[in-house]
């Protein structure tokens, strides 16, 4: 049986578009590399505190870290006790199984998780592509179905409003 294409008319899932009040609040990322980066910028950004568990943490998570007291990271294995207290946890390993045990941990707990790998859909929620202009924020989803032009939007949109008119494809 082929597979069949989906059109942009059919939905992936149907999403509910929130923004979330996490200032001072406990979020953990799972996972050192560059999506579990790009997940802890996004909350700093937010105003949130972040736990970073990861075996090996990035230089860039390392630098980013250094002296800023909103930032802990801990080299270690990923264990259900890291989740604790955690208002939203992001499962960005690499590694199907342990971000299935992310997602478990949190489901058990009651916590919100995002799920970074093609298992995107067991979790709580998609992150969007993020414009930040102000005091607005824009956000664009595709509802897990097409983060790149999601992306693509973003720019398009970030250079619309600087006036460019130029876009890069990311």
């Amino acid at each position: 049986m082929k597979n069949k294409k989906r059109t942009t008319d059919e939905p992936v899932c149907s999403v509910m578009p929130v923004s979330l009040l996490i200032r001072d609040r406990l979020c953990v990322v799972v996972g050192g590399g560059r999506i579990g980066c790009r997940k802890m910028v996004s909350l700093l950004e937010a105003g949130a505190r972040v736990k970073v568990i990861a075996l090996a943490a990035s230089d860039q998570f390392k630098t980013l870290a250094a002296g800023d007291k909103r930032i802990e990271v801990l080299e270690k294995s990923f264990e259900e006790s890291d989740v604790h207290g955690a208002f939203l946890v992001f499962a960005a390993t690499g590694e199907v199984s342990v971000n299935r045990q992310v997602r478990d941990a949190c489901a058990r707990k009651g916590i919100l998780c995002g799920v970074v790998d093609k298992g995107w859909e067991t979790g709580d929620l998609i992150s969007p592509a993020v414009v930040r202009q102000g005091i607005y924020t824009i956000a664009i989803s595709s509802g897990g179905k097409d983060c790149r032009g999601s992306r693509v939007l973003k720019d398009q949109i970030i250079a619309m409003l600087n006036g460019t008119g130029k876009t890069e494809d990311v």
